[in-house]
């Protein structure tokens, strides 16, 4: 069973310009990344079309779909026929019949009037051109401010089913959980308000190792149901069964494909290209143990990872050193959690500072 709720779509913006502004276009990147890093907005340009694709049907896809379009204006833009006759014809188009909205940059000096543009509003403040503002910073910021005053008018008009109003869920299980449960508020009360700590010793990896069938997978799964009730900040809850892949090699490598995957719609940003510093890696396991990484290291998720004696060897330690090295990053994260639950304690991680064991009630949670 895979149930991954459904977030919200980040609002897609286009960049139509002159390759020749290729610089300016990416400080004006630069100074949207804050609106990329809160989730509002994913940018494409036509850079951004990877080796083998065809770059026109790509241009039009991005072009066709984008919410936003930003005309950055120059005299080699007006002069570029693909830019001019293609691009922004194409845009108009759309935001006449209120698809898009085109938003004209004005980055140098040109003669513009009387362009199908003309009656936009411009930016920055009075169609200045950015390179005349006393610096490149002033006028990007001002630029900055217009789109995010039009990206929440934009938000105000879409459906309500766009916008991502609670947390984003993802269960990865294919085991049957009962229907009745016994109380254990007691537990879960314990488990919150361990999940709340902030001082310097507070846990980022928290342990429950019990027998079989004490009900930790219950236990743990309920919690995930409540995190939201909870009001405990996350912006996102994963929770993983191992036993999913209890027949599977190399299942660490397996849980990260499944992970990443849901993870791809609720954080796009992460996948847009591969990261610079993770780029030379070879190895698949080791490039998406470092992508999942930088996730819960820059967000506040919660994530369980039930059944993991899987993933163990009888003597408790983790089978795959890759599991290793990704544990010990988590034990030094600020903000997300990871909560394991298994029959066997993890052997490699006793007394690590950021691990911790939560010691609950071992009677059955279901009846």
């Amino acid at each position: 069973m895979h149930i991954p709720s459904k977030p919200y779509k980040p609002i897609e913006i286009f960049y139509s310009y002159s390759h020749k502004d290729e610089h300016l276009r990416a400080e004006l990147e630069t100074h949207l990344a804050i609106l990329k890093q809160q989730g509002i907005i994913t940018g494409w340009y036509d850079r951004r079309i990877s080796a083998g694709k065809e770059w026109k049907g790509e241009i039009d896809k991005h072009l066709n779909t984008a919410a936003i379009v930003l005309l950055l204006i120059s005299a080699d833009f007006i002069a570029s026929d693909y830019c001019y006759d293609v691009e922004m014809k194409r845009a108009m188009e759309r935001h006449k019949a209120g698809e898009a909205r085109v938003i004209p940059i004005i980055l140098r000096p040109s003669d513009w009037k009387g362009t199908p543009f003309d009656g936009l509003q411009a930016l920055p403040k009075d169609a200045k051109p950015v390179v005349n503002w006393r610096s490149h910073d002033e006028a990007f910021r001002d630029v900055e401010v217009g789109i995010r005053g039009v990206v929440e008018e934009f938000i105000g008009k879409l459906p309500v089913n766009h916008i991502r109003k609670t947390i984003a869920k993802v269960i990865i299980s294919d085991i049957t959980l009962p229907k009745v449960w016994v109380d254990r508020s007691n537990d879960a009360k314990k488990l919150e308000d361990l999940l709340k700590r902030t001082d310097e010793s507070a846990p980022r990896i928290i342990e429950i190792q019990q027998l079989g069938g004490s009900g930790k997978s219950c236990f743990t799964r309920k919690f995930f149901d409540e995190v939201e009730e909870r009001k405990l900040g996350y912006e996102a809850v994963i929770w993983f069964s191992f036993y999913k892949l209890r027949s599977i090699e190399g299942s660490f490598g397996k849980f990260l494909d499944y992970v990443l995957n849901d993870l791809r719609d609720f954080y796009p940003i992460y996948f847009e290209s591969r990261d610079a510093e993770i780029t030379e890696r070879a190895d698949k396991t080791i490039y998406h143990r470092l992508k999942l990484a930088k996730i819960l290291r820059n967000e506040k998720i919660l994530m369980f990872l039930d059944g993991l004696e899987v993933s163990q060897k009888d003597n408790g330690r983790l089978k795959d050193p890759e599991f290793y090295n990704f544990l010990s990053d988590c034990c030094n994260f600020d903000k997300s959690h990871v909560i394991i639950s298994t029959r066997v304690s993890l052997r490699d991680f006793e007394r690590v500072k950021g691990y911790t064991n939560f010691n609950c009630n071992s009677e059955r949670c279901f009846t």
